[in-house]
């Protein structure tokens, strides 16, 4: 019985491994095209409407952290995602430091 816990959590840790290192992937890609062409971040702002006052300055320069605070996220959720999926995999046997690094307590 074990044995078949063991080979399901190896399956769904390399299935959860993958899906965080394709969030990864996206979030590199994503971060690369934003750099190589900056004018993407340009379109933010037809998310909003400027009444043409003092807070277009604000506006302006919040537009470029919205896209960064968005690729953190990304990245940092994908880091998570794949450090579960490893966890997963090198679980043992006896569910020591499993997923939740309880130490097989049950």
């Amino acid at each position: 019985m074990r044995n078949n816990t063991r080979n399901y959590n190896q399956i769904f840790g390399y299935i959860v491994l993958i899906i965080g290192l394709i969030l990864l992937l996206v979030t590199f890609i994503l971060a690369i095209s934003i750099f190589l062409s900056p004018e993407t971040v340009q379109e933010f702002s037809d998310l909003v409407e400027t009444g043409g006052g003092a807070l277009d300055n604000v506006v302006s320069v919040m537009l470029y952290f919205l896209p960064i605070v968005l690729l953190l996220v990304m990245g940092s959720m994908g880091g998570r995602i794949a450090k579960y999926g490893i966890k997963l995999v090198r679980s043992p046997e006896n569910g020591e430091d499993g997923i939740l690094g309880d130490g097989g307590a049950k």
